[in-house]
Formats: structure tokens, C-alpha cells, sequence
């Protein structure tokens, strides 16, 4: 939801193409976060994976990101863990722990 937002920050202008009214199975085509077209699945052994889909005429661009095991997260944890003490106010996103 907050890559998605954050996409929608990003965008100068509308999409050129209109995605498709149609629904062909109810429930099928997800969901809209501020007009960013977003699908979800969950399946049982798939800790983390997210993927950002850029298209126009004639060709796509993938952002993937996959996690195995949450071993991959404790960086960020520990690295949150020792700024947190120095932030004021609420904070959303590791952009204010950063280096």
C-alpha cells in the first residue's frame, strides 16, 4: 500500500492508457490505492515479495524484491533499533534512520 501511494506522489499527470473496465472473475483485478492499480496474493510459504510493474508501448519495467527468511530484515531492525532514540514525532518508512 505504501509503495503504491508512494507511486502515486510520483506521477506527473494520468496514466496514457486506461486500464480495462471489464471484469471477467469478480474479485480478480485488486484493488486501486490512489488510482494505482494494486493486486495481492497470499500464499503459504511466501514470507515477503513485492513487484512494480512500469509499462508503455512496447516495453516493461520490473522492480522485484523477494525475501526467503526474516533473517533479511534484521539489518534494518538493529539499525532502527539504535537511531530510534534520537527521532521525535511519528515516523512512517526507514527514511528518517537512513545513512
Amino acid at each position: 500500500m505504501r509503495t503504491a501511494s508512494m507511486i502515486a506522489q510520483g506521477r506527473r499527470g494520468t496514466p496514457t492508457v486506461e486500464p480495462t473496465k471489464t471484469i471477467k472473475a469478480e474479485g480478480a483485478r485488486g484493488g486501486e490505492v490512489e488510482s494505482v492499480p494494486v493486486h495481492s496474493i497470499r500464499l503459504p510459504g511466501l514470507l515477503a515479495h513485492q513487484e512494480v510493474l512500469f509499462g508503455g508501448q512496447g516495453e516493461v519495467l520490473t522492480l522485484r524484491h523477494d525475501s526467503m527468511n526474516r533473517s533479511s530484515f534484521e539489518y534494518g531492525i538493529q539499525l532502527c533499533c539504535r537511531k530510534v532514540l534520537n527521532l521525535s514525532g511519528f515516523h512512517v518508512g526507514m527514511e528518517s534512520v537512513m545513512d
